[in-house]
């Protein structure tokens, strides 16, 4: 039987459905959501403060949102008025991630467009190039069977643009509901076509810091090695500086981004201000840092292992 906050969840869903009692419009791409200041305020700090009284937007009770490929300042605008915010990234801005993002909002869960599976099974080839610590992944060990008629979890791509507009519109509770149904995408669908443009979009619509997305990425790569015979990865790496050398690091047995940056000046360590050296491990021989770091292997028997 349902209980007091499904009952809740459903009222909600059915008045934003049914357009009742709203107070505010979003429009995006041609497209207009009638939605409740309460709801949307509730759970995104990005629209809680136009939405208050003496901001242009909460006058109006509308708000457009530059969509992709809409001319014009990459801002967003109100009735032509536009909106003081030189941080907004235009790419985020894909109309049908704004209508799963508000969905969420009302339904706490969204649901894109299934994609099918087409995959054809990469032939392994072996590869004596130096890069001999990316390992075959169990998919291509035991040769890839194309499954017809198998769909995925989810629409990686579009998984991809609803995490950049809940980071951007700084919904808390979106990106991480994003970010894991992008993993659980990735680890079904990382053959798939899709899966080199959504890199792109991972690496153009997130700044650096945030990791979620680009730490999948980065470990389905280094995880499926057959990727890199595939041209659309190839040109996406060598397109994508910070995938190229994160895919450095981790082939050298370092993790995607390092925990402790190295001034330039004189290559002295920033944490201990040593100079900065790798050695390897006595007892496993993992490569690490030999100034001030411990050895990062978790299975490591010996003393030093962090």
């Amino acid at each position: 039987m349902p209980g007091p906050v499904e009952y809740l969840q459903a009222g909600l869903a059915r008045a934003y459905e049914n357009g009742d009692f709203t107070d505010f419009e979003i429009e995006c791409g041609g497209h207009t959501y009638k939605v409740h200041k309460v709801v949307i305020c509730s759970q995104s700090d990005y629209f809680s403060t136009p939405c208050k009284e003496g901001f242009a937007e909460g006058e109006k009770h509308h708000i457009r949102l530059k969509a992709i490929g809409e001319p014009g300042e990459d801002r967003n605008e109100t009735d032509g008025v536009e909106v003081d915010d030189p941080g907004d990234d235009a790419e985020c801005d894909d109309p049908e991630a704004i209508r799963l993002m508000i969905d969420f909002f009302y339904k706490q869960d969204y649901i894109p467009e299934p994609i099918e599976r087409d995959t054809m099974p990469v032939k392994e080839e072996p590869m004596d190039d130096g890069w001999s610590t990316f390992p075959r992944s169990k998919e291509a060990k035991k040769g890839g069977k194309k499954d017809k008629g198998r769909r995925s979890r989810g629409n990686i791509i579009m998984h991809a643009r609803v995490f950049a507009a809940a980071e951007k519109y700084k919904v808390p509770a979106l990106r991480e509901l994003s970010a894991s149904k992008f993993a659980d995408a990735a680890e079904i669908s990382w053959d798939h076509t899709q899966f080199a443009e959504a890199a792109r979009i991972v690496y153009s619509t997130t700044p650096d810091h945030v990791r979620e997305l680009r730490d999948t990425v980065v470990k389905t790569v280094h995880d499926h090695r057959e990727l890199l015979d595939k041209l659309s990865i190839e040109n996406a790496v060598k397109d994508i500086a910070a995938l190229n050398f994160e895919l450095l690091r981790m082939a050298r047995g370092l993790t995607p981004v390092a925990d402790n940056k190295v001034i330039d000046e004189g290559m002295k360590c920033a944490e201990c201000s040593t100079w900065l050296w790798y050695e390897e491990c006595d007892s496993c021989s993992t490569e690490h840092r030999g100034c001030c770091g411990s050895c990062p292997n978790p299975q490591c028997p010996g003393p030093n292992s962090a």
